[in-house]
């Protein structure tokens, strides 16, 4: 069975990272905040906007395609 409310460790494991990195990211947009009033992350919320199958950023809408540039640009070290 998947577990579709993460921990901050299962969350951080999901994305293959630390959760310091996981912290950095959460801090900086680049991974949801937590469910609000909660510790906890929604599992689909945080595969959507680490780009899964189904939710890649099309062309033709530009905010998906600026915030699938953005996450890459914060995954690299940029910061804003």
């Amino acid at each position: 069975m998947t577990t579709l409310i993460l921990t901050r460790q299962q969350a951080a494991d999901l994305l293959g990272i630390s959760v310091s990195t996981f912290d950095k990211w959460v801090r900086k947009g680049a991974a949801p905040a937590a469910l609000p009033g909660t510790r906890r992350w929604s599992r689909a919320a945080l595969e959507h906007a680490m780009g899964g199958e189904d939710t890649r950023a099309k062309a033709d809408d530009p905010e998906s395609v600026y915030e699938a540039w953005k996450l890459e640009e914060i995954r690299r070290g940029r910061r804003f």
